[in-house]
């Protein structure tokens, strides 16, 4: 089975060269890029601080990441593209170094392209709603899609530095989402005025990219017997692979602010200019401006997935399992699919039915030995024809396959094997119309790592 991942197709031609080009100069460089910034003169603070980011087992941490990039073509028409993310960060546990290990997920994505044209919302993306997936922009759209069910995993030591990322295959350079793209944190301790420097660098797919950071501690900050620090700094370019042959990229410069007392990044501005030849002869300008910060949020589980949906007249109208209702109906349900990810089915009562209650671990996440398995309910459908089609992180289609009724309630399980790590979907049609869009995580079977030193992370002090 073909590797799942970030992989931009051929055919998205100078869009999916832009679209790399802005996630590695929006983000990649941006806490990692400290530009340097004037500052007002103030007295100077002779004050020494250590910063580092303090990790608590259980807590979790919200991210907000607004990005704009404006772009002139080669006709000289302007347009802008825009991309909002929330996502929480959970720290799984802490060792007596202050290493964490760490799992992201995305609350929400929200993407606005002028050109090409996309809009996405991942909370008003109904798994009901299909999409033609010929279409080139929809290999973005599922890359989003999948980026908005995948959980991934990293250990982070407490200067930022990130090591080990795994479960990240759907998502284009995941270490834009952790700690470790944020600026790096002083060696030893520092005072207003002092300035560290490291080297970084980025890959995702085919794309890397290598630099060096610079910083400068700006000024100290003190409120009510809390304390936070003001850094700027400044990222080279000094090595990209994977992207457009010719290129003018200018030093992305930042402010950012930390929190000392409470041990986090508060917020950070980025911003970049570059041209870019997308196409030979076919020069693009770009400017990326990108601003984040964190936020406390309360601990949340994530909502265990069912599917649940009405046929009348051909038309999938969806419900909820568990005494929930989404729509009231004027009269009884005739028809109904229910589609559950499982992990076993153990037939407890020996009728050779699965009900609900004997399917075990029912989730939409496998390890990398697992099979996943689902289960469709069809009730009132004798006569349908009911196909699932298994679709790749970028919307390719790996294969459609029948489900056989056998009367006019039937179930019908299958097993889907043979799959790299990666976020799938698996979407259903009854008579040839779309009804839903299932997707389901494979994860990395890895032995745990130890947790990163310094010296192990993605950037190195020199």
């Amino acid at each position: 089975m073909r590797t799942v991942g970030p992989i931009i197709r051929a055919s998205c031609s100078w869009f999916a060269l832009l679209m790399a080009v802005c996630f590695g100069l929006q983000f990649s460089w941006m806490p990692i890029t400290y530009g340097q910034l004037k500052s007002p003169k103030q007295p100077a603070d002779k004050t020494e601080i250590l910063p580092r980011w303090k990790f608590v087992t259980g807590d979790e941490l919200g991210v907000a990441i607004q990005g704009v990039d404006k772009v002139i073509d080669d006709q000289g028409n302007a347009f802008k593209n825009e991309r909002n993310y929330n996502l929480r960060w959970t720290v799984e546990s802490v060792d007596a170094d202050g290493n964490a290990r760490m799992a992201a997920r995305f609350d929400r994505i929200q993407v606005h392209h002028e050109k090409p044209r996309l809009e996405y919302d991942s909370l008003q993306d109904s798994p009901w709603l299909g999409a033609s997936r010929e279409r080139d922009d929809n290999a973005f759209l599922y890359q989003f899609r999948a980026m908005a069910h995948c959980v991934f995993r990293f250990e982070v030591n407490p200067r930022g530095g990130v090591s080990g990322i795994r479960d990240a295959e759907a998502v284009l350079f995941p270490m834009l989402y952790t700690p470790g793209d944020m600026f790096a944190l002083p060696k030893r301790a520092v005072k207003v005025g002092d300035t560290w420097s490291v080297a970084t660098a980025m890959s995702s797919g085919n794309f890397l990219t290598k630099g060096r950071a610079r910083y400068r501690l700006v000024s100290l900050e003190r409120n009510n017997g809390q304390m936070s620090c003001r850094i700027d700094g400044r990222c080279d370019s000094l090595e990209r692979h994977g992207f457009a042959p010719s290129q003018e990229l200018q030093p992305t410069i930042a402010q950012g602010k930390f929190d000392v007392t409470a041990g986090r990044v508060v917020s950070e501005k980025i911003s970049t200019q570059a041209k870019v030849e997308v196409e030979p002869g076919k020069v693009f300008s770009l400017v990326s401006e990108t601003v984040r910060w964190t936020y406390s949020l309360e601990k949340q589980a994530e909502p265990v997935p069912h599917y649940s949906m009405t046929i009348e007249r051909g038309v999938p109208r969806p419900i909820v399992l568990g005494g929930v209702r989404v729509k009231e109906f004027e009269k009884p349900i005739e028809t109904l699919l229910i589609v559950i990810l499982f992990h076993e089915w153990s037939d407890n009562n020996k009728n050779r039915e699965p009900d609900i209650d004997e399917l075990t671990g029912i989730d939409s996440r496998f390890e990398a030995s697992e099979s996943p398995n689902f289960i469709a309910y069809a009730l009132g459908l004798p006569d349908a024809l009911i196909q699932y089609e298994l679709v790749d992180t970028n919307g390719v289609s790996l294969g459609k396959n029948n489900l056989p009724l056998h009367g006019p309630n039937s179930f019908m399980m299958r097993t889907i094997k043979g799959l790299d790590p990666g976020v799938y979907f698996v979407e259903f049609s009854v008579d040839g119309r779309y009804v839903i869009r299932v997707p389901f995580q494979i994860l990395t079977k890895v032995e745990v790592p130890k947790l990163p030193r310094a010296a192990d992370a993605v950037w190195a002090e020199r």
